[in-house]
C-alpha cells in the first residue's frame, strides 16, 4: 500500500469529497448537525471500481517489482550518451570502478568488502589534501595500498589540470562557454596559482637565494657608492610631533578614498573602510597616534586575502587588506616617499609620488620634480 500510496488516495479524496457533499446538503434546516446519514453507496462504487481496476494492475507491477528484486535491472542496449554536464562525475565513477577492481584482484576474499569503501574515502581525501597542497599520509596504511591510491588521485589531479587549462584556451579564444565554467575555471586556476606560489617560496627557503657572493658585494657595493654620492642620511621613524603629519595623512587617505570612489556598489568591508577614514579625516590627531602606536607595536597582523579578476584573457590579482592596517600602510608610505625624495635618494628619471605633495602645500626640495610619463612607482 505504501509504495503505491499516490493510486491509493485519490480514491480516498473523492470519498472525503462525496461525504462533505452529501452532509452539506443533509445537514441544513431543522437537523443542524444531525447525527449523520447513512447514505454509503456513492462511496461504495468508488471502492469498487477501484478495486476491479487496481486488482491486475498490482498483478502487473508486484511481478515487475519481484522480478526486478531477483533479477536486477535490465539496461538498453545503446551506451547512454554523457552529457557535459556529467563528464568529470562519469571520469569519477569510471575511476572507482578500477580501484574497486585492483582492490579485488589485491585483497583476499574475506577482506575485500571491509577494506574497498576504507580505500575509497582514503582515496577522496587524498584529493582533497593535494588541491588544499597539504602532504598526505596515513601511518601504518600498507605500501602497496598508498602507491595504488597515488596513482589514481595523481591520475585524477592531472586530469583536473588539464581540464582547467583546456577551459581557460577556449575561454582567451573567445569560445562559447557555460558562466558556470567560467566561475568554476576560474577558481581553479586561483587553487593552481596558490599551488605553484606555495611550491616557489619552499623552493626558495631550501635553495634560495638565487645570487651568488659576487652578485650580492656588487648589489651592496653599488648601494653604498649611491648613498654616499648622495649624501644620504637615514630616515628616522615618525617623530611623535613631525609638522607635515596631518598633510601626509590626508594625502595618503585621499589615495585610499580615490579606490574606493571607483566602484560602484560597495560591500561591508569597503563601507567599514569608507567609515575608518571619514574617522580619520575628523579626528587625525587620534589616527596619527593609533598608526605610530601600530608602527611600534603591532607584531600579529590580520591575514591578507587574496581573489583573481578575470579578464578572461589574463587573471588579475585582488588582495584584500584589513582597513586599519591599509590605513596605517598608505601614512607609512607617504611619509618615507616625501622624505626619501628630500634627500634625493632616487634619481631623475624615477617618476615622483609625491608631486600632489608639493601642490598640497609641502616644500618638496626644489630639483626633485620628476618628469611625467616615465616608469610608475
Amino acid at each position: 500500500m505504501y509504495r503505491y500510496k499516490d493510486r491509493l488516495m485519490r480514491p480516498i479524496r473523492m470519498c472525503k469529497d462525496l461525504k462533505h457533499l452529501i452532509y452539506c446538503r443533509f445537514n441544513t434546516g431543522p437537523v443542524g448537525k444531525g447525527p449523520g446519514v447513512g447514505f454509503w453507496a456513492p462511496s461504495w462504487r468508488v471502492w469498487l471500481f477501484f478495486l476491479r481496476g487496481i486488482t491486475p494492475l498490482m498483478e502487473i507491477w508486484l511481478g515487475n517489482l519481484l522480478a526486478r528484486q531477483f533479477e536486477g535491472r535490465h539496461s538498453k542496449a545503446q551506451a547512454k550518451n554523457v552529457t557535459k554536464q556529467r563528464v568529470e562525475s562519469q571520469f569519477d565513477l569510471e575511476l572507482r570502478a578500477s580501484v574497486m577492481h585492483d582492490i579485488l584482484d589485491m585483497m583476499p576474499q574475506g577482506v575485500k568488502q571491509n577494506k574497498s569503501r576504507v580505500i575509497l574515502s582514503h582515496l577522496s581525501e587524498a584529493f582533497r589534501y593535494w588541491k588544499a597542497n597539504i602532504p598526505w599520509k596515513v601511518p601504518g596504511m600498507p605500501a602497496p595500498i598508498e602507491n595504488m591510491i597515488l596513482r589514481y588521485f595523481k591520475a585524477k589531479a592531472d586530469r583536473w589540470t588539464n581540464i582547467a587549462h583546456y577551459n581557460r584556451e577556449r575561454i582567451k579564444r573567445g569560445g562559447t562557454v557555460d558562466k558556470t565554467v567560467v566561475k568554476k575555471n576560474l577558481g581553479r586556476l586561483t587553487r593552481l596559482w596558490l599551488k605553484a606560489e606555495q611550491e616557489r617560496q619552499h623552493n626558495y627557503l631550501k635553495d634560495g637565494p638565487y645570487v651568488s657572493a659576487e652578485e650580492a658585494v656588487a648589489i651592496y657595493t653599488t648601494t653604498v657608492h649611491w648613498l654616499e654620492s648622495r649624501k644620504f642620511t637615514p630616515i628616522p621613524f615618525p617623530p611623535l610631533s613631525y609638522k607635515h603629519d596631518t598633510k601626509l595623512l590626508i594625502l595618503a587617505l585621499e589615495r585610499l578614498k580615490e579606490g574606493l570612489g571607483l566602484q560602484i556598489l560597495l560591500n561591508s568591508a569597503a563601507r567599514e573602510e569608507l567609515g575608518l577614514i571619514e574617522q580619520a579625516y575628523d579626528n587625525p590627531h587620534e589616527a596619527l597616534s593609533r598608526i605610530k602606536g601600530h608602527l611600534l607595536t603591532m607584531r600579529t597582523f590580520k591575514e591578507v586575502g587574496i581573489e583573481f579578476m578575470d579578464m578572461y584573457s589574463h587573471l588579475s590579482p585582488v588582495y584584500n587588506i584589513e582597513p586599519l592596517e591599509k590605513i596605517t600602510v598608505a601614512y607609512l608610505d607617504q611619509y618615507l616617499w616625501y622624505e626619501a625624495d628630500k634627500r634625493h635618494l632616487f634619481p631623475n628619471w624615477i617618476k615622483g609620488r609625491l608631486r600632489a605633495s608639493s601642490a598640497s602645500g609641502l616644500q618638496v626640495v626644489p630639483g626633485s620634480e620628476q618628469p611625467s610619463g616615465c616608469l610608475g612607482c
